[in-house]
């Protein structure tokens, strides 16, 4: 009889032991728990997810992790109880750098090597200024000396920069005798402009942004000398 009892309680002993988890603090949880990604909002408050079914890497005890399609800061792999009815979701964070892995972050993939990729909504709102004001000063006219050309060489170089390749040739640097001073002034008004679009878009468009600043500046310098030159006295 007592050999039962002892029996008895070792299996109860053996079943507790089996079913009391402890978390990081050694504290025994519930045994409903199970992996989950706990973090800090940027407001301060606390966040939990539930891993996303299958997610490959497989979360781990102790794994950084982020929720799924947020822009939210990373957590941490803890046991704890997953929400109801979650809507939001968590990933194991494989940073975009690491050989095999690929990002859980949902950014969107880098474009082949030699390609360009889109540009910002701001600065193809300045590419068609660019491109108003080089139609424009290609029909101004020749009495602007040389700074009509150069300002078209500038624009060309700029819109190179932005993955629009110009050939520039004999035939625009040489609008003909009629000088229309209407379409230099328009020419001027949709370059500044394309300078503040540029100006102001906020995505450096991989350093373009900055690069093409440079030869629109020079552009525009042109064409205030331009202006001086043509109204010099003969």
């Amino acid at each position: 009889m007592s050999n039962r009892i002892i029996l008895s309680g070792m299996l109860l002993f053996t079943a507790a032991c089996v079913t009391q988890a402890l978390n990081a603090q050694g504290t025994p949880v519930p045994a409903s728990t199970t992996l989950v990604c706990q973090g800090t909002r940027i407001n301060g408050t606390p966040f939990t997810f539930p891993f996303l079914a299958n997610t490959s890497p497989a979360p781990t005890l102790g794994a950084v992790c982020v929720p799924n399609g947020k822009k939210m800061p990373k957590g941490k792999s803890v046991m704890g109880t997953a929400p109801k009815a979650s809507k939001v979701f968590a990933v194991v964070f494989v940073p975009s750098s690491t050989t095999g892995g690929t990002s859980n972050t949902n950014q969107p993939p880098a474009p082949p090597a030699g390609t360009t990729p889109p540009a910002p909504p701001a600065i193809q709102a300045g590419i068609a200024n660019l491109r108003n004001a080089k139609a424009n000063l290609q029909n101004a006219g020749d009495k602007w000396g040389d700074h009509r050309a150069n300002a078209i060489k500038d624009i060309d170089q700029a819109l190179n920069v932005c993955g629009l390749p110009q050939t520039t040739g004999n035939g625009e640097m040489k609008s003909g005798y009629t000088d229309i001073t209407s379409l230099m002034t328009a020419a001027t008004e949709q370059l500044t402009q394309a300078q503040t679009e540029f100006k102001n878009a906020k995505n450096p468009w991989g350093g373009r942004r900055d690069s093409a600043l440079t030869f629109i500046a020079e552009a525009v310098q042109e064409l205030k000398l331009a202006t001086t030159a043509a109204n010099a006295p003969k």
